[in-house]
């Protein structure tokens, strides 16, 4: 098997930069492509008019104690214990979430309490009575746990916000990612005595923390090691073609320019899947009629600059309302005091939508107009205390988990996996619902995987994937 000495990595996210920076300490020659003119992807952090921000708020809570004890030793005092809270508006009052014991009951309405603990109650015993591997859509996955009264109230409207799907349409995966299921037991020892239950999930965790300079800091670690152990990153640079030999991928031609071809013995890529296919030469039909039904998620992004300390009545709040176009509320200066001058707040107010659509299309002066009416409306913010905004565009800020993407999703990766050395992962990359820190943990596994240079005459790309179980 040839000597892996010559990495390509496309995207300079944190999924990208994690794996360059382990495989240029360990003495590799490593090359980062990034289309943009920026490092960081959805987790850079961005200054304006004396405030930093987040593209949307990145609060650290993560299982992976590794990648956790790494951020602890790199950024020491920086990174900030704190204890967010949440809320939901709802029916005009402001409910703490998660909603818990016997807050589940208290905040519906009277006469829906016993609806919902009946429809419960038979949720959690047909749970025995069904094969759950039906369940195909967020919504039969939600109603077959919680009851169909409690899945209209809680569940229905925010991820058909969110994803531009009716909940019938998106696919289990979500939920799955996303929503904690009590045990019978945690349940009752919530609501009867009052305990704080116990949650078995892994994207739920007490610990909260948050690098006081924002997560920009955390690809900027990994981007000044990677280049301080002899790695380079091409910014404003975009992959056009692939030159594949003998079934591997032996470089990566890019726009004009220097570098118009990079020779490579393993290709990283964090980019869209779907730009990875268009990039490979005879993809077969299937492949690429897969990789086409893939598609994301927009998000615009209106920042309020606030002359008041925490300006909001919690940390983030949610709006479900589907009469209201934005979803999410969240005060960076809730999670650092640095990302704001002294008496003042940045509030990061998020517009779920889709590339094209009238709230893309929107002006920045009308989504404010509209948010600041609500927030006001609501009793949340005053519109006095807002001195300004602006607004940052996302076309992609999260897949849209149709329900089959999963089969579409491993067509494609069987296919660009099928190159013996080439590993596509992360969020965009790999198609997946990934916070900071587990795209980060992915990045340090595909290190480890183009250094193992696959085993047993697996593909790079299966060895991958046999060591993320």
């Amino acid at each position: 098997m040839k000597a892996i000495r010559r990495i390509v990595a496309l995207g300079a996210g944190p999924a990208g930069l994690s794996a360059a920076w382990v495989l240029a300490r360990a003495g590799l020659d490593v090359t980062v492509v990034e289309a943009s003119d920026h490092i960081g992807g959805l987790a850079a952090t961005r200054e304006r008019d004396g405030y930093r921000y987040d593209l949307g708020p990145h609060n650290i809570h993560t299982r992976r104690t590794h990648v956790l004890d790494l951020l602890k030793a790199r950024f020491s005092t920086d990174l900030l214990g704190h204890n967010p809270t949440f809320r939901i508006l709802k029916r005009g009052t402001l409910v703490d979430y998660p909603i818990r014991g016997l807050k589940v009951l208290s905040s519906l309405p009277p006469w829906k309490v016993p609806l919902a603990a009946g429809s419960f109650l038979s949720a959690r015993l047909g749970m025995f009575l069904h094969d759950s591997a039906a369940e195909r859509s967020f919504a039969e996955w939600i109603q077959a746990r919680f009851g169909s009264v409690l899945y209209r109230e809680y569940f229905h409207d925010y991820p058909a916000k969110v994803w531009g799907l009716p909940p019938e349409q998106i696919d289990r995966h979500v939920a799955e990612r996303r929503v904690a299921v009590l045990t019978l037991t945690e349940l009752v020892r919530s609501v009867v005595l009052g305990r704080k239950p116990r949650l078995d999930h892994p994207e739920v965790t007490d610990e909260n923390y948050y690098i006081r300079q924002g997560i920009g800091e955390v690809p900027r670690h990994f981007h000044d090691g990677l280049v301080a152990s002899g790695g380079r990153v091409l910014l404003g640079r975009r992959p056009r073609r692939l030159r594949v030999e003998d079934g591997r991928v032996v470089a990566v031609q890019l726009d004009e320019g220097p570098d118009a071809e990079l020779p490579c013995d393993a290709l990283l890529s964090t980019i869209p899947l779907e730009e990875l296919v268009a990039l490979a030469p005879d993809a077969p039909r299937a492949v690429v009629e897969a990789a086409g039904a893939l598609d994301h998620c927009a998000t615009v992004l209106l920042f309020l600059k606030v002359a008041a300390v925490r300006a909001l009545p919690a940390s983030v709040l949610y709006f479900s309302d589907p009469a209201i176009r934005f979803a999410r509320v969240s005060d960076f200066s809730a999670f650092s005091p640095d990302m704001a001058p002294p008496g003042h707040s940045l509030l990061c107010v998020e517009f779920p939508c889709l590339v094209g659509t009238p709230t893309w299309s929107s002006s920045d002066e009308d989504l404010c107009r509209e948010a600041v009416a609500v927030l006001s409306a609501s009793g949340v913010l005053s519109e006095s205390r807002v001195q300004g905004h602006f607004c940052e565009r996302l076309p992609r800020s999260y897949p849209r988990f149709k329900i089959g993407f999963g089969g579409r999703v491993a067509a494609c990766l069987d296919y660009v996996h099928s190159f013996g050395n080439v590993i596509s992962y992360g969020r965009q990359g790999g198609f997946s619902y990934a916070n900071t820190d587990e795209v980060v943990d992915l990045g340090f596994r595909a290190a480890a995987a183009v250094m193992t240079g696959g085993v047993m005459g697996q593909t790079m790309g299966a060895w991958f994937k046999a060591i993320q179980r």
